[in-house]
């Protein structure tokens, strides 16, 4: 169960989101536009207030995720961990210098993550004022400015316990030009206490606002994610995950001051990642883990009009699905620029108690035992039967199998009758749905045959003297390849329809015959 308790000394009492418009144009964020980033992260506050966990790995993943699908040049970036104050006024000096010739159509975006309060950001036993911040981001010449402050928002006296209601604050930026914008996001509503999550790893809004900006929010599927998105899709996620936890439920809150503001662009989650799409359904969670560590990159609740995308970097994911009391889990390699579309069929059946206790960790493997029957078009343009029965073994990407098959056919040639029968092992390597939903098959199958001649000339053979009725036995073998479909039909269970071809050769007397093949399979499987 994740650990999820309110943060008395936490990062997310107050989130506030700044943005400052000089001109209309440069609020479509679009791509020709330079951005400039200062992540700033630090876990020790004031010495009566507790060490943080994740406030400086949290500056640390937005800075990342700026770098990777919000236009962020790593020359443009900058990322702080434990500054005093002198070091946070040099940086945005810094800033500021580097901006210059650069401001129309330019961005600078500033995240801190750490304590606070109303008054001031606490970096180690010092306080930097609001009121300096305003000034110091007012001197950097760049034609939009965006803010966003990760910090408890409490009173400035740091030996009260507990919260109480004070008058809400903004760091309004005003332009010298007098045309200006503003829009101030915050995690909880006044006298709210916010919460973090140990299995999260990281404040419990500023993880949501992350999914957001990853595409999750991306609602009408242009890949580019706006502030009013990102706003939308946190709120809706923190309020549902902190009513679920012991604390109080969070009311993230907006304020707009915008004058000429169309949509400000945050993110564009095409390029340089990778993007999963999650089925459709109602209610439906999933939780995105980077595998090896652990951590969750997303969670997504369903949508049942649609698929949901989610903005990744390439790498490995294990995902885990709770549909109701059903639990599952799917697990991805994804390389740079790949997308997936998952279905329910891809997530093996898991226990949530095992996935839980693993924290993400776990190497998902599914076991099956398969049992069918498939029907073949030979050669000869007869058919045949068989019956097979299964191991199998994979991931919801690549999966192997052995199938034993029992078959048999009989044909006529222009001298004899044949009987066939023969005992088969086939072994299969399986792209799982590398078209679609449907899966890619290639192996190789090898046959212990029995065959029986009738001739149908028996009477003169038998007279001449020879035997009419002769049983060889012999091997056949070769590659096979394939498409299959499966579809879940209960928890456990499903069932599989493939197409498969075959490519069989046949040593006759002293010549080797090519014998293809075309088999249709109904398979049942269960999974463990």
């Amino acid at each position: 169960m994740t650990n999820i308790r309110p943060r008395r000394h936490a990062i997310v009492g107050l989130v506030s989101l700044v943005l400052l418009l000089l001109s209309a144009p440069a609020s479509a964020s679009g791509p020709q536009e330079r951005r400039f980033l200062l992540a700033v992260g630090t876990n020790v506050g004031l010495p009566a207030e507790g060490k943080l966990r994740y406030a400086e790995s949290d500056a640390r993943r937005f800075a990342d995720l700026m770098a990777r699908i919000g236009q962020v040049q790593p020359r443009d970036t900058v990322v702080l961990k434990g500054p005093n104050r002198a070091a946070l006024d040099t940086a945005l000096t810094d800033f500021a210098n580097r901006a210059r010739g650069h401001g129309d159509g330019a961005v600078f975006l500033f995240y801190f993550s750490g304590h606070g309060d109303a008054d001031s950001l606490h970096l180690g036993p010092e306080r930097y004022p609001v009121a300096r911040l305003k000034a110091r981001l007012d001197a950097i010449p760049t034609t939009l400015r965006f803010a966003v402050i990760d910090a408890c928002r409490g009173t400035s006296d740091v030996k009260q316990k507990g919260f109480k209601r004070v008058e809400s604050f903004a760091v309004k930026l005003e332009s010298p030009t007098g045309l200006a914008g503003v829009v101030t996001l915050k995690s909880s509503s006044d006298g709210e206490m916010s919460q973090e999550s140990s299995r999260l790893r990281g404040a419990v809004f500023t993880h949501y606002l992350l999914t957001a900006l990853r595409g999750a929010a991306d609602t009408d599927r242009d890949k580019r994610v706006t502030l009013h998105e990102a706003y939308t899709y946190a709120y809706r996620q923190t309020v549902s995950r902190s009513a679920s936890g012991p604390g109080n439920i969070m009311h993230p809150s907006v304020k707009y001051d915008l004058e000429g503001a169309g949509a400000f662009v945050l993110t564009h989650t095409e390029p340089d990642t990778v993007r999963i799409h999650l089925p459709r359904g109602r209610d439906d969670q999933y939780l995105v883990y980077a595998r090896p560590s652990g951590t969750i990159h997303a969670e997504v609740w369903s949508d049942p009009k649609q698929s949901i995308p989610v903005a990744l970097p390439a790498g490995h994911y294990l995902i885990h699905r709770r549909a109701g009391t059903r639990s599952g889990a799917a697990e991805l390699q994804m390389r740079e620029g790949e997308a997936r579309t998952l279905y329910p069929t891809d997530f093996q059946p898991l226990s949530p108690q095992i996935l839980a206790q693993k924290g993400g960790q776990l190497r998902l493997f599914h076991h099956a035992l398969h049992l069918g029957g498939a029907i073949a078009a030979m050669h000869t343009g007869q058919l045949s039967y068989a019956g097979r029965v299964g191991y199998g073994f994979g991931t919801v990407t690549w999966a192997t199998s052995m199938e034993l098959s029992v078959g048999s056919t009989q044909y006529e040639t222009d001298h004899d009758r044949r009987f066939e029968n023969w005992i088969g092992l086939e072994v299969r390597v399986q792209r799982r749905r590398l078209l679609g939903p449907l899966d890619l098959h290639l192996g190789g199958i090898v046959r212990a045959v029995q065959q029986r001649l009738e001739r149908l000339d028996a009477p003169l053979v038998n007279r001449a003297g020879f035997d009419a009725d002769v049983t060889f036995n012999g091997y056949i073998g070769g590659p096979t390849a394939g498409l299959g479909w499966r579809h879940d039909i209960a928890r456990d269970l499903s069932l599989g329809i493939t197409i498969n071809g075959a490519a069989l050769v046949a040593l006759e007397g002293d010549t080797y015959r090519l014998r293809p093949e075309a088999r249709g399979e109904l398979t049942a499987r269960y999974s463990f």
